[in-house]
């Protein structure tokens, strides 16, 4: 799992890079009302990976759990027929986009009824390199999962640089770009990947995918919505200028969340595996809080350096985000916690409780509908709606921490110690962040760019300290390992 991991942790790493690259010359080049549109058209995108009716997601989860019954050719089948039926899907779906942008129902302006057409390319294009890479993932081709995430990246950079001088209408620029990025990397899938599927449709087989999938399509258009419903609430009521303001901040949030995606998306297969084999919930507790508990340390460092590096890189290359900062703090504490949930939902999955996701989902959906609804309506300020959302996200990622640790049979007193050992790397982050960031603007007024490489080596050492001294004094972790059941397990 360790040579997987860093496979996909070079590739995520690579990608995040370009991302980030990405990202900034996307804000560079759309001014905030644009970007909130942008920001809306891959909300759309997200919305649209959830449409394949769970012949995807359920041969995500069948294919290992088959080869670890031995049962290889059930599993060859399922890749046939959910390929299949996933171009009709998307094939449907792309039709009535396009027809959508042809023939709208509401008079929006051309420029984004171009950009609708565009995307309808950019949903078939995703929905096909996403399948591409599900099966690798159930196939363990975890190499491959890297290179082609990074070429993906890279790919988007490289178009957006040279269409941006081409192209004069920057968002139609930028559509643009994924849909060229999206046919190459798509073009190495079909070359590159070793991956064969034959056209093969079987309402038999449906029958077992779609039921097994169907859940899983519900749990993540509810994380969409739920994680989507402030930006629809400020596309609404608030200006364009707002939206591109909090989209920003919520980027960076993202940014810290596909961290942790990286251990959860090598996990969940493995896990699949092991249940196929006969392993209990039990079995999991110590590497899944070990996973979690290293995580907490990686995102918790990266955003504490966000929080330097923004106030002073910010007004530099981004003036007009400049009053996102705050926004962008209270972003990267809110998505600490269901960043690193991101693990525990998965084992949630992996052990059949996915109606405990749905029943937060649901919950979390129509609290923070309301609570956002509410806040702009009295406060009419942007930093509320933040706050809010910041308070929800960390709920629900503990809720979700809390509902599996319960399943590996922890009692409630470990899980509070588990949650607090995973907060420590949060509350460090956080203080030194408000302490340098202080400093910076009391002694370091001119040429503050210069003081970010000697801040960042002193939380480096402050984090390698506190990793070695959390964990020399951390009990629960030996406790877990020495639990009779996990000897027994372990010992097999």
């Amino acid at each position: 799992m360790v040579k997987d991991a860093i496979k996909i942790l070079i590739g995520t790493a690579v990608a995040n890079l370009f991302s980030i690259i990405r990202t900034f010359m996307i804000v560079r080049h759309l001014d905030p009302e644009i970007y909130g549109v942008w920001n809306l058209f891959t909300i759309l995108l997200s919305y649209s990976t959830w449409c394949e009716f769970g012949v995807v997601s359920g041969m995500d989860k069948l294919v290992p759990f088959f080869r670890g019954q031995s049962r290889e050719e059930e599993g060859f089948q399922t890749r046939n027929v959910a390929f299949t039926s996933l171009i009709i899907i998307y094939a449907f779906l792309t039709g009535i986009l396009l027809f959508a942008a042809f023939i709208p129902l509401y008079p929006f302006p051309q420029e984004i009824l171009t950009g609708l057409e565009l995307l309808a390319v950019i949903v078939f294009l995703a929905a096909m390199q996403n399948f591409y890479l599900t099966v690798a993932r159930a196939e363990k081709k975890f190499g491959f999962i890297s290179i082609t995430s990074g070429l993906f990246a890279i790919s988007v950079v490289v178009m957006l640089f040279f269409l941006y001088r081409a192209v004069s209408n920057k968002l139609h620029a930028t559509l643009l770009s994924f849909i060229l990025a999206y046919s190459l990397s798509l073009l190495f899938c079909l070359m590159f990947s070793g991956l064969t599927f034959k056209y093969q449709l079987s309402i038999a087989r449906l029958r077992k995918i779609i039921p097994t999938g169907f859940p899983l399509v519900l749990i993540g258009i509810g994380y969409v919505l739920f994680t989507s419903v402030d930006r629809w609430m400020i596309a609404k009521y608030m200006t364009k200028w707002d939206l591109g303001q909090y989209a920003f901040s919520y980027t960076c949030g993202i940014l810290l969340y596909s961290l942790a995606a990286v251990v959860a998306y090598v996990l969940y297969p493995r896990m699949l595996e092991k249940f196929g084999e006969g392993c209990n919930n039990a079995y999991f507790r110590p590497y899944i809080y070990k996973a979690m508990l290293m995580m907490s340390y990686v995102i918790a460092f990266s955003g504490c350096v966000l929080m330097i590096v923004l106030p002073i890189l910010c007004p530099l290359f981004f003036p007009l985000y400049v009053t996102a900062i705050t926004m962008t703090d209270i972003m990267i504490i809110g998505f600490f916690f269901i960043s690193i949930a991101t693990i525990t939902g998965n084992f949630l999955v992996a052990a059949n409780r996915q109606k405990t996701i749905l029943i937060l989902q649901i919950f979390g959906i129509a609290v923070a509908g309301i609570a956002d609804y509410f806040v702009i309506i009295v406060t009419g300020d942007i930093q509320w709606v933040a706050i809010a959302t910041a308070c929800f996200l960390s709920f629900y990622g503990v809720a979700i921490i809390y509902s599996s640790f319960r399943q590996m049979q922890c009692t409630s007193i470990d899980i509070f110690n588990i949650i607090r050992n995973l907060a420590v790397p949060l509350i460090a982050a956080a203080g030194f962040a408000i302490v340098v960031n202080t400093a910076n603007g009391a002694f370091f007024t001119r040429h503050q760019y210069t003081v970010i490489i000697p801040e960042i080596a002193i939380l480096m050492t402050i984090y390698t300290g506190l990793f070695i001294l959390q964990n020399g004094a951390n009990g629960i972790l030996n406790r877990i390992k020495n639990l009779p059941v996990i000897r027994t397990v372990i010992s097999k």
